[in-house]
């Protein structure tokens, strides 16, 4: 439940940290959520991930998203493949 409710406010929160912060702290425990044994963590993740794409460039984003948003377009939540199916788009468009 308490990761559930990270993950829901994670890209919110990465909105208002300066952008060493997002890197250094909030990239990380995206990653780490996108990863979580729970599927509705791992969505709530993806969900976040446009929003914290918003505040990287396209080479931080390469870097620091992508490698994580690939692999939970491998998922075994047909939901999380879904969220990542349907957010991508978002995410290139953006660079």
């Amino acid at each position: 439940m308490v990761r559930r409710a990270a993950a829901s406010k994670l890209g919110e929160f990465a909105k208002v940290l300066e952008l060493d912060s997002v890197k250094s702290e909030i990239v990380p425990l995206f990653t780490n959520l996108a990863s979580d044994e729970q599927d509705s963590v791992r969505l709530l993740a993806v969900e976040a991930c446009v929003s914290i794409a918003q505040l990287l460039s396209q080479d931080d984003l390469e870097v620091l998203v992508m490698p994580t948003l690939r692999q939970a377009a491998e998922d075994k939540s047909w939901r999380v493949r879904y969220m990542v199916a349907d957010k991508f788009s978002e995410v290139k468009l953006l660079h």
